[in-house]
């Protein structure tokens, strides 16, 4: 679904220019390149061709099943013979009772395939009775049996990536738990390992089909903050807060004992306006709190890093009294070394101590326009960009959930400079940025942050995997340059 607004509309907006604070890219930029770029901004179409294939570093905030396109569940559904419910609007196994489509219908009929298409991605949503948050958060609860296998995830999700010159991927999975709400480590380290096979797998696929992806991935282990430990003839929320405590526990501890196999973060997610999740937020971000200061305690060497979401509400979806902490608490109490989403920062009583926390500690948020947008109708106008932006806190541009929100992070870059008037220097500038505040391990080639200044002679990092994207990243933009002053000879 394309959420673009037309260029006479952003003409209209009157949106200011950036200031500095948010950073330009000046180091080897060709201004015959910037110069193009700028007369590109008035075209989608020609905005697209440009930056389809920029390097854009990495893409840091991603869950696998929301990023696989719903065309191909359709396919597997054909090939399984599955039935899709209308009432439902999700895949099953079983024929339903009524109001049913068939996998033979869905081959053939355009009608009832778009339907389908529709259900399980947040495209014509303005044609739906539900609000973009409910169609979006439910959409995953629909792909039951259709949804491919891991292998088959991360090959469509590599070959995308490869494809827009992206080189880093940080991708999010639940850690596998026991009935009693503690956390399998022996199941969640299987796990992680069969992932990382199915990522070897889909890379050999791809290479044999001349499609060679040289993208690295690291794991997010997530928390569902909506989620209950219910049991059948007991109450919803019995027992909830000791529940909770483990669930963090083991999850941190996971994490940290599955290092080795690319795990290194931690990450709170589902709808913020959940029953659950608004009534328990204190308690959970209590406990987090605690848990969090045990384990640094237990393992002070360690490289667990907390990069929860905070603050995908709009004063739609949530009462005004549970905007006002919501970031603050989730950055200081939730221990984030990056935060996702932050839309009701300007809500927040400390929003300007936040903004400065953020910036002094250089905490990125993880920005994902295309999804706030869907999700929450967050237009250009209504978008705290600036807030962060101008106050100097570090941005990163990501997809969230690409197949259901039908993106992909070549738009994100787009939508940033239609909806921001960004310019071919800031753009790069936000491309270094992925990878800058990646959890990579290894020091950073630039200097303090400033990717003008990259480091030189002995002060070159060694063994750094950061450092050697980066490199990587100099050496792609200088190809993408020179190729793009070739095109240009067509203009």
């Amino acid at each position: 679904m394309v959420f673009l607004l037309t260029a006479a509309l952003l003409l209209a907006l009157h949106l200011p220019a950036p200031a500095m604070a948010g950073g330009t890219l000046t180091l080897n930029t060709n201004t015959q390149v910037s110069e193009f770029f700028e007369r590109s901004k008035n075209n989608e179409a020609e905005l697209i061709a440009f930056l389809h294939k920029m390097p854009k570093g990495a893409d840091l905030h991603a869950h696998p099943s929301g990023s696989v396109y719903p065309e191909g569940m359709v396919d597997i559904a054909i090939a399984k013979g599955l039935f899709y419910d209308r009432a439902q609007r999700c895949f099953t196994g079983k024929q339903p009772a009524e109001d049913f489509y068939t996998a033979a219908e869905l081959r053939f009929d355009y009608q009832k395939y778009n339907e389908v298409l529709d259900g399980l991605s947040i495209r014509n949503i303005a044609r739906e009775k539900e609000s973009g948050n409910v169609h979006f958060f439910t959409a995953f609860g629909r792909f039951g049996p259709a949804q491919p296998g891991m292998e088959d995830q991360l090959r469509e999700i590599l070959t995308r990536a490869a494809s827009q010159n992206i080189t880093h991927l940080e991708l999010m999975t639940s850690p596998s738990s026991n009935p009693d709400g503690s956390i399998d480590l022996e199941k969640t380290r299987a796990k992680l390992i069969r992932s990382n096979a199915a990522l070897e797998l889909a890379r050999k696929n791809l290479a044999d089909a001349g499609k060679a992806a040289d993208v690295s991935v690291l794991w997010s282990l997530t928390l569902y903050r909506d989620a209950t430990p219910k049991k059948d003839g007991s109450p919803v929320m019995e027992g909830y807060a000791e529940w909770w405590q483990r669930q963090v526990a083991g999850t941190l501890e996971a994490a940290h004992l599955c290092e080795d196999l690319g795990a290194v973060a931690m990450t709170i997610l589902s709808p913020e306006d959940s029953w659950v999740s608004r009534t328990q937020f204190a308690l959970q971000f209590r406990v987090i709190d605690e848990e969090w200061q045990a384990f640094q305690k237990k393992y002070p060497k360690n490289s667990v890093q907390m990069n929860p979401h905070g603050g995908e509400l709009t004063l739609e979806f949530s009462p005004y009294a549970d905007l006002t902490t919501r970031i603050s608490d989730t950055l200081f109490k939730g221990h984030a070394s990056r935060l996702g989403h932050g839309v009701s920062i300007m809500w927040d009583d400390g929003v300007y101590e936040i903004l400065q926390t953020m910036a002094s500690r250089k905490i990125p948020l993880e920005l994902c326009l295309t999804s706030n947008y869907g999700i929450l109708n967050v237009t250009p106008e209504r978008h705290p960009f600036f807030l962060y932006w101008r106050a100097g806190v570090p941005l990163v541009l990501n997809t969230d959930d690409e197949g259901i929100s039908r993106g992909n992070l070549t738009m994100e870059y787009v939508r940033a400079a239609q909806w921001f008037n960004l310019s071919y220097g800031e753009l790069k500038w936000l491309a270094f940025n992925s990878v800058e505040y990646s959890f990579l391990p290894g020091e950073s080639l630039f200097e303090n942050g400033d990717y003008n200044t990259p480091k030189k002679g002995d002060a070159l990092p060694k063994n750094s995997r950061k450092a050697e994207k980066q490199q990587h990243m100099l050496r792609d933009f200088a190809a993408f340059e020179a190729a793009m002053l070739k095109r240009m000879a067509l203009y």
